[in-house]
């Protein structure tokens, strides 16, 4: 692709802009296909904590199309970089799903009360009351609280269940604490942890989704242009002054980038 236009890399939001429960929108098959076929770095980025990247890559596959795992952005590999970057002195105690151990990789995790960290996600039918006590003991011999990210709920099938936030704010109110990082949207961190996947300065970046406060904002901060998208929890009541552009759907995303 001909990048005078100083677009490099985009940041796409995978739920409510790419796809609602199982359902595609309209255009995001075309448009996935475009930028793949395009030379921009493409990252397709959600908070979810109960999917890797290797769950995501197939719901893509499902319908024809090839994306390599590597192509998702997700809390846990934010999480992992930036331990990587930030190495423990004794370790890491997941507190996530085991579908996100394979993206945390290779940062020391330990399954005691020694761990100098809590990680927290969000475990679904994992959970128990052992699992979220063995959290605490560990919180009140000195760790570190964290968070693959802070939604307090999110919708099921079968209706609205706790999310991470929730259990992070159960921890923090029995340890006496408060978490010190999230590594999901709408913090910087993670969109810093993005940027720095791809290699692309915030300058040659967009950010492409429906919700002003998770998906926009936070970009913004880290200087990435927002581009919001008419779908999802997209709320014509909430003009965002601070988008750089508001298009109709996903399927006007490729004549926006040519025309930019």
């Amino acid at each position: 692709m001909n990048t005078k236009n100083n677009i490099k890399a985009v940041f796409l939001d995978l739920y409510g802009t790419v796809f609602i429960e199982n359902q595609w929108l309209p255009g995001a098959k075309e448009t996935v296909d475009w930028l793949l076929k395009n030379e921009l770095q493409i990252r397709f980025i959600t908070n979810t904590t109960l999917k890797n990247r290797k769950m995501l890559s197939e719901i893509f596959s499902h319908i024809g199309i090839q994306v390599p795992s590597e192509s998702f952005f997700i809390p846990a590999r934010a999480a992992r970089n930036w331990f990587i970057e930030n190495p423990p002195k004794t370790g890491i105690l997941p507190l996530v799903h085991s579908s996100q151990i394979e993206d945390l990789g290779d940062i020391p995790l330990v399954y005691n009360e020694s761990a100098d960290f809590v990680l927290v996600g969000d475990m679904g039918d994992e959970w128990n009351i052992d699992i979220m006590n063995k959290g605490l003991r560990t919180l009140a011999a000195g760790a570190a609280l964290t968070a693959l990210q802070q939604n307090p709920y999110w919708l099921a099938a079968d209706g609205i269940r706790l999310d991470t936030g929730s259990f992070v704010a159960a921890l923090e109110y029995g340890a006496g604490i408060k978490c010190q990082y999230v590594f999901g949207k709408p913090n910087e961190l993670f969109f810093k942890m993005a940027l720095a996947d791809t290699g692309i300065t915030p300058e040659h970046t967009i950010m492409v989704g429906d919700d002003y406060q998770s998906d926009i904002i936070g970009a913004s901060r880290c200087g990435i242009k927002g581009v919001l998208l008419k779908s999802g929890k997209y709320d014509y009541t909430k003009f965002p002054e601070k988008a750089f552009a508001v298009i109709n759907g996903i399927g006007a995303l490729p004549s926006w980038i040519e025309n930019q």
